[in-house]
């Protein structure tokens, strides 16, 4: 067991690590306990702090107090070492009677429970999770700080055997210190700590590390030259690369799914690379890939976009699979039916815009719908401007005016697109996102030589879409500039 440092030691000496010596700069010390290493005990001094104390604003939304209920003995001390009251209001943050020019002492435990107690409907990911050699960890579960924050370094204290997977910069000469920019970096990431597997690769004029418990080591060479053809791919398509540290975590689980935060994404997989699903992780990774330029980087402001942050993201996942050819013909084409029949089967509940405020009743709607709008989207854009403008130029737009503290609306994307498109495609919005109208599918397949049919009879039946005999020289080259698909 690892003892973390005493209180006492913590008021009396210097922080540890070279970078600390910048009073300027919060220092986090994080250690391990328990059986299975479930408790985290965690240290921090904070030379500036407002008038509260925030954790992740994203996370454990089941459970009341959210990610603050499994902090345990959260305590705060002035310089002095003179106890200072916190209040721990509803939403889960943490209020203080008055400003502490001289910053303050904290510790507090984490009971890493929440795979245990935590509603996690869209994947284990969502939550801590543990394997036999490791520990994956939401950093929103482990971290409060002024939302203020800046500068900021956390040191873990580890087994020998341990290690830590982060993306966020390691300390130069120092041991398992690493650097964060501000509250965001802080509190919306992820670490995997413990005797897990990590390759470091470049791409896209980034460094991505990619940590993966022991049933996927044998297959990290697989996951990485996945993700570094389509980061090449997504590079060319949004113009550049928002950070240049990213993170990406693997680890075997029940079903496939995964997650994106800031600088890191997470995958959980049923079937490891090599088998004959290896459609299913691949799609899943590059749509985890593509959030890092559409979800993290560029943010919804209400849940009316949802179908714009994950279904959109699931159009520019399979543009990617193409284009780097992670997917051949045959598997897009059996993707473009799979998600046709999603979508016809969800079409009418309701509007695309109104199913974000209920994914967990709708995922079919937002993720095959919003897929759906996206390829509508490119194409009219294209149509509109004689082949100028393309879905691309919108992102690089909307990356353009929108930003972490400049979140798009649901009008914020139509006024673009409407902008770009030389207008009409208001029209184009309020039929097919605000309004319940069906997209015409079939109609803008026909526009790249494809065509949809139905197999299949009852539960069975299902759509799929094949190129047409009859298609044509203009059609096969737009078809093959957007999917790839010859």
């Amino acid at each position: 067991m690892i003892a973390l440092l005493s209180l006492c030691t913590a008021l009396a000496a210097a922080p540890s690590t070279a970078g600390a010596a910048d009073d300027s700069a919060a220092v986090y010390r994080v250690a391990f306990s328990g059986a299975r290493r479930r408790v985290v005990h965690i240290e921090a001094t904070l030379p500036k702090v407002g008038a509260e104390l925030r954790i992740s604003p994203e996370g454990a939304e089941t459970v009341e107090g959210r990610w603050s209920a499994f902090f345990q003995d959260l305590r705060a001390f002035d310089l002095a070492g003179q106890p200072v009251e916190l209040k721990h209001e509803k939403d889960g943050s943490w209020s203080l009677s008055r400003r502490h020019a001289g910053g303050l002492q904290l510790t507090w435990k984490v009971d890493l429970q929440h795979d245990r107690k935590v509603e996690h409907r869209f994947g284990i990911d969502e939550v801590p999770y543990f394997r036999d050699d490791c520990v994956f960890i939401p950093t929103g579960a482990l971290f409060l700080a002024p939302p203020e924050l800046e500068d900021a370094l956390v040191e873990f204290e580890i087994p020998d055997d341990w290690s830590v997977s982060a993306a966020w910069p390691p300390v130069a000469g120092e041991s398992w210190v690493f650097a964060v920019a501000d509250h965001d970096e802080l509190c919306r990431s992820v670490v995997l700590v413990g005797e897990h597997t990590e390759v470091v690769v470049d791409a896209a004029r980034a460094e991505w590390v990619i940590a993966v418990g022991e049933e996927l080591a044998p297959h990290i060479d697989e996951l990485a030259d996945a993700l570094m053809r389509a980061a090449d791919e997504a590079e060319i398509l949004f113009g550049h690369v928002p950070a240049a540290r990213y993170l990406l975590v693997a680890n075997r689980g029940r079903g496939t799914g995964g997650s994106a935060r800031v600088g890191a994404m997470s995958l959980v997989l049923q079937f490891s690379p090599g088998t004959p699903y290896d459609h299913m992780w691949r799609y899943t990774l590059v749509h985890e890939l593509v959030h890092m330029w559409n979800g993290v980087t560029l943010r919804r402001k209400d849940l009316r976009c949802e179908w714009f942050a994950e279904g959109v993201t699931d159009y520019v996942a399979a543009l990617l699979l193409g284009r780097s050819g992670l997917a051949d013909d045959a598997e897009l084409l059996a993707l473009l039916g799979h998600q046709l029949t999603r979508y016809r089967r969800a079409q009418g509940e309701l509007s695309l815009a109104d199913a974000g405020a209920q994914k967990h009743d709708h995922v079919d709607l937002i993720y095959a719908g919003g897929m759906w709008m996206g390829l509508l989207l490119d194409l009219e854009l294209r149509q509109a401007t004689k082949g100028e403008v393309a879905l691309e130029d919108y992102f690089g737009t909307l990356m353009g005016e929108y930003d972490l503290e400049r979140p798009y609306g649901l009008g914020d994307l139509e006024k673009v697109a409407e902008r770009l498109g030389g207008g009409g495609m208001r029209r184009f919005f309020q039929r097919h996102v605000r309004g319940e109208q069906a997209l015409p599918v079939e109609m803008y397949l026909a526009r790249l030589g494809l065509e949809a049919g139905e197999v299949g009879h009852g539960r069975s039946r299902h759509f799929e879409i094949t190129v047409r005999a009859e298609s044509t020289e203009a059609q096969d080259r737009l078809r093959f500039a957007i999917l790839g698909i010859e």
